[in-house]
């Protein structure tokens, strides 16, 4: 047998080969169902392969590339935590020892969360569906792992009219396995017409990729021939001639290196083009078309891939159009998927939820809400409404629930008009009219940042109540371990609360003293001497917090150990303890709670501290009164306090404090307390 009869033998051989292969793999269930050719011989697909799909568009496309990575790396980003559903439907944090909690942080030895989502993304864009197999790993702890197969690897094969088996083929040496429902988590990408592998997103937009790829080929091609398109060179030449000018042209201006080089012609010679030049063709512009399209049909907006031009603003919204569109209802499809069939594995009462607050997309749509929520303000709805209303990503317990007008708005009769000089100085509000009617409207804004705060802390409050109890029934009896880790919980309600107040209270006490010459004058709400006294007194105050709450529930440990009490009876009473102190036992009003105690005490340092500051921030003020209710729930010792004395504005009070509600002072001087504070000016330059 000759080198060619082994040659056509083979072929024939390996054509036999491959094709009874492709008959029995189409038998089977394992390839393409049909392709064929239209009527000028291009391939025709009619279903769409994964790893075509990966060779032909994601390795070979870098606008398909980086589209999938985009979509990829916007879905990953989120991260997600595990909760728990209590039985009024509202959602509790759990512990991180919790097996939710700790498969969340490792769900797989060598991948991340973030590194599933990732797959996930990619999984479900080039194949339409995606398998994580569950392992379990402890069962005395219900430790469990996930572990992500590749997709054109596993099958889902109908069992019966309800239920689904999947196949695992990993090949080599390996025999396919065979897992049940209850093993894996499946996402599917909704496909009228194959309901158990669903469609890819890359899949409506297949031809698009094959015409890329084929401008693609024709542009390189064209290039690498240069200016020597097919034609017909024509002339009175001899065949000698006729072969030299070929020679000449294919050696001279084949290749991008000879592009624009003349040629030297001996004789009348003539070249007729039978197609156009690149630039003729205008391959430039049709790949612009075709890549827009794609991104388009990947549900990326082009200017994000820089195909189109775009400003700036025109960037940012083509982000928030990728988040709302694609990101966060692929997101949430996937987390549905999840919490169906995985987390039942840790309890009726566990779901996973995503926190999608600091998106960037996220960020920037209520940035543009904002401004809304600002006209909604001043018509005096409350916080929480609006931020219900616009979505602004606020936690709950930092929006008051109670609407309130701008104390600027309000006919105090206490103007310009009705100050009056004494010795060259300008005394404010020394009208004993006026004097009243400023601490009442100071005093409904402390109130309703009171009540905000108040059910704020009621909040942490229960949430700790919850987790107490739960740690004490599953065996942990430090108390002031337990309570500590609550610790930067508590400094973010206790800090929101006083950035709150002070950014409020600051800016009225600003435009109160300055009046009409306040434009252009803004209080700093978070200058440096804010920031520092701020984070001081918040973490002061939350260890005085915790130790009193540390002392309390021991004594309900050591009195239930005393009655011989069991585990759960006793983590019972030490919940109703924390119900108590938020105001939600029926025997004590919540005005009387912990937590309106705690709030009251907070809000009125920080309405004290933010007047002191922002009348120090103006610049003019040269003396402070002290103002107390003239009630009879006035503190003895405040009420001589209240007798017109003007003190320098870094004086100390008699009492020890520099303003109403100073935290450096006594608990004695502060609690409860509802003093405000005055302040005189003196001459302002009014040039």
């Amino acid at each position: 047998m000759n080198l060619r009869e082994f040659l056509a033998d083979g072929v024939r051989d390996g054509f036999v080969t491959t094709t009874w292969n492709t008959i029995v793999q189409r038998i089977r269930g394992d390839a393409p169902p049909y392709w064929g050719t239209t009527s000028i011989g291009q391939t025709l697909w009619s279903n769409w392969d994964y790893e075509r799909a990966v060779r032909e568009a994601f390795r070979s496309n870098e606008i398909v590339a980086r589209c999938l990575r985009i979509r990829a790396n916007a879905e990953s980003s989120i991260p997600a935590k595990a909760m728990r559903i209590l039985p009024d439907g509202s959602l509790t944090p759990l512990p991180a020892t919790h097996p939710a909690s700790r498969f969340i942080k490792h769900p797989n030895p060598g991948l991340s969360w973030r590194d599933l989502m990732y797959r996930l993304s990619f999984a479900r864009d080039l194949k339409g569906d995606a398998v994580w197999k569950i392992n379990e790993v402890d069962a005395r702890t219900g430790t469990i792992e996930v572990w992500p197969l590749r997709p054109d690897l596993v099958k889902p094969r109908v069992k019966s009219t309800t239920e689904l088996v999947y196949e695992y083929r990993p090949g080599g040496e390996y025999a396919p396995l065979t897992y049940e429902p209850s093993e894996v988590v499946h996402f599917v990408q909704y496909d009228p017409l194959d309901e158990y592998t669903g469609i890819a997103t890359l899949r409506p937009s297949s031809r698009r990729v094959d015409t890329a790829n084929s401008i693609q080929d024709a542009q390189k091609f064209s290039f690498d021939n240069a200016v020597l398109p097919s034609g017909i060179i024509s002339g009175d030449l001899s065949e000698k001639q006729s072969k030299e000018i070929k020679e000449q042209i294919t050696k001279t201006k084949r290749g991008p290196k000879n592009f624009r080089k003349m040629l030297l012609a001996r004789t009348r010679v003539f070249f007729q083009s039978l197609m156009g030049t690149p630039a003729e063709m205008d391959f430039t512009e049709s790949i612009k078309l075709t890549d827009r399209k794609l991104a388009i049909g990947l549900g990326v907006h082009p200017v994000l891939l820089g195909v189109s031009d775009a400003t700036f603003e025109n960037q940012q919204m083509a982000e928030v159009f990728l988040w709302t569109n694609e990101t966060v209802p692929n997101a949430k499809a996937a987390l549905s998927a999840i919490n169906i069939q995985l987390a039942p594995r840790f309890g009726d009462d566990i779901i996973f939820v995503h926190d999608m607050s600091q998106s960037p997309p996220v960020v920037e749509m209520r940035r543009q809400n904002a401004k809304i929520a600002k006209y909604y303000l001043e018509l005096g709805i409350n916080i929480r409404a609006i931020n219900q209303a616009l979505d602004l990503g606020l936690p709950s317990w930092a929006c008051p629930d109670t609407g309130f007008m701008q104390a600027g708005m309000l006919p105090l009769g206490n103007g310009e008009k009705s100050g009056r000089s004494i010795g060259g100085k300008r005394a404010i509000d020394l009208d004993e009219a006026a004097i009243t009617a400023r601490w009442m409207v100071r005093d409904r804004v402390k109130q309703a940042y009171e009540e905000a705060m108040g059910r704020n802390v009621a909040r942490r409050f229960e949430e700790e109540g919850n987790l107490v109890e739960s740690l004490w029934i599953a065996g942990s009896t430090n108390l002031a371990a337990i309570v500590d880790g609550e610790s930067e919980a508590w400094r973010t309600v206790l800090k929101a609360s006083w950035r709150v107040a002070v950014d409020r209270i600051g800016k009225d006490t600003t435009d109160e003293i300055l009046g009409a010459r306040a434009r252009g004058v803004r209080f700093d709400p978070y200058s440096g001497a804010v920031d520092a006294f701020i984070n001081e007194q918040v973490g002061t105050q939350v260890a005085r917090i915790q130790a009193r709450t540390v002392t309390l529930l021991q004594r309900v440990a050591d009195t239930a150990i005393a009655e011989t009490l069991s585990a759960a009876e006793t983590a019972r009473r030490m919940r109703d303890v924390y119900k108590r102190w938020a105001g939600k036992d029926p025997e004590l009003p919540f005005d009387n709670s912990r937590a309106m105690t705690i709030s009251r005490t907070e809000i009125h340092s920080a309405s004290g501290f933010a007047s002191h500051e922002a009348a120090i921030q103006t610049g003019v003020v040269i003396g402070k009164r002290w103002l107390s209710s003239r009630d009879g729930q006035v503190r003895d010792e405040h009420s001589p306090l209240d007798d017109g004395t003007i003190y320098a504005i870094n004086e100390a009070y008699p009492n020890g404090l520099m303003y109403p509600g100073d935290p450096s002072g006594a608990q004695a001087e502060t609690i409860n307390c509802r003093c405000q504070e005055l302040y005189e000016t003196g001459e302002v330059d009014q040039t």
